[in-house]
């Protein structure tokens, strides 16, 4: 008999979990078919076929669907980046071609996971003003303490100190942030100045890694 309630509780756990993916997924895939705002939780209900009750058993707001899913997203980011990090650590080559490794790839990654930047951008003022302050606050303790840990790995590459090395890895996650916004203009504007489209809008990967090799190798001076 116990055992029954025990396989039960589980079975019911894993229907929930199923539940929540299912949902965060839909509010991906339709915030990728227009990044210019979030899906609304009707939206999401109905693409991914889950009463918008039963949505909000499991969010309060369509802003915090989006937290959870920067949240994911930042943790592949964490486990990408930490691969890379320790990939130039047992590299042999010198310091500088580690440091050009290591943006190489960090480019590599924000280029092929444009929904990351994008949502990034609209964290703050958008999806972090929308929630429960408790939520964000968490949110918030979450990825500093993922991005100091990176910063202890980073530290054993570039012989630098934790903080220096967390500092450095939030301000290349703003110039990211900030290079994607002004790359990814809307097309009429874009089409309206389309005689110097390259100048406002750069093209994204090679404006990014232009702009964070020299600030790391600045920075490290």
């Amino acid at each position: 008999m116990e055992q029954e309630k025990k396989l039960k509780r589980a079975s019911t756990e894993e229907s929930k979990e199923i539940r929540k993916r299912s949902i965060l997924n839909a509010g991906m895939e339709l915030f990728l078919s227009n990044p210019t705002e979030l899906p609304t939780v009707s939206a999401i209900s109905k693409h991914c076929n889950i009463a918008k009750g039963t949505i909000y058993i499991y969010f309060k707001t369509k802003e915090e669907i989006f937290l959870n899913i920067i949240d994911d997203l930042f943790n592949q980011f964490v486990e990408t980046t930490h691969s890379i990090i320790l990939s130039a650590k047992s590299d042999s080559t010198s310091c500088n071609s580690k440091i050009e490794f290591i943006v190489n790839k960090w480019c590599d990654y924000y280029a092929e996971n444009s929904m990351m930047v994008m949502l990034a951008g609209m964290s703050n003022n958008i999806i972090e003003n929308n929630i429960d302050i408790e939520a964000a606050a968490e949110h918030k303790k979450s990825l500093q303490k993922q991005v100091l840990s990176l910063g202890e790995t980073l530290s054993e590459v570039i012989d630098k100190d934790n903080l220096f090395c967390a500092s450095l890895l939030i301000r290349s996650y703003a110039i990211t942030i900030g290079i994607s916004r002004i790359s990814n203009l809307p097309s009429k504007v874009r089409m309206a100045h389309k005689d110097g489209a390259e100048f406002i809008a750069p093209e994204f990967r090679s404006e990014l890694f232009s702009t964070l090799l020299p600030f790391w190798k600045g920075s490290l001076v």
